[in-house]
């Protein structure tokens, strides 16, 4: 950080330049040359400081991984460890080799479309794709409500699982199964 004078065309200006690190750990710089004035280069100067800092106490967003191994600290106070187990290797299975390094405010309904329909297509069945979107959808609706995003990414996607075969039969269903017994007068029909 500082202010240095030089000489252009017989004219004395000032040259600001501001360096430091900001809050992920990035080189963070600013720099303007012909500035009139000390009083202007001060000034510019402590400006630069300013968003310097500003910058250093900046929040830093949660990249895919951090954000899910808090979810999962945050889950084993709640849930049974087989849920978490499920999460862990259903999330790290499908997702986290996709989306490991990437922040969850960059994740959009898109890419969560993308995700489930291309990127896990090895998934046989319909219902492990809802069981998948289902996971995702609670794991960003956590990041909604910790205040990390504004809107849950999940939000109208779904994934259409067929019907499944009713295997147990209604009242209704029933009593004509017993009434049938009773008229061909079925050997199992006492029982």
């Amino acid at each position: 950080m500082a202010i240095n004078k030089y000489l252009e065309n017989d004219t004395l200006y000032y040259r600001v330049y501001v360096n430091g690190i900001d809050s992920r750990g990035r080189r963070f710089q600013k720099k303007l040359s012909k500035i009139e004035t000390l009083a202007k280069a001060k000034k510019i100067e402590f400006e630069f400081k300013r968003d310097l800092a500003l910058k250093k106490e900046e929040k830093v967003p949660y990249r895919w991984h951090e954000w899910f191994a808090r979810c999962v600290r945050y889950m084993k106070l709640e849930f049974k460890p087989s849920t978490i187990y499920n999460y862990e290797t259903q999330i790290k299975k499908w997702i986290s080799p996709h989306w490991d390094q990437r922040e969850i405010s960059s994740i959009t309904k898109f890419d969560v479309h993308e995700m489930i329909f291309e990127r896990c297509s090895k998934v046989k069945s319909s219902q492990n794709l809802k069981t998948i979107l289902k996971m995702l959808k609670r794991l960003f609706e956590m990041a909604v409500e910790e205040g990390e995003l504004v809107r849950n990414p999940c939000n109208g996607v779904q994934v259409k699982a067929p019907e499944v075969e009713q295997k147990v039969l209604t009242t209704t269903e029933v009593s004509i199964f017993l009434r049938e017994a009773k008229i061909c007068n079925h050997r199992f029909y006492p029982i």
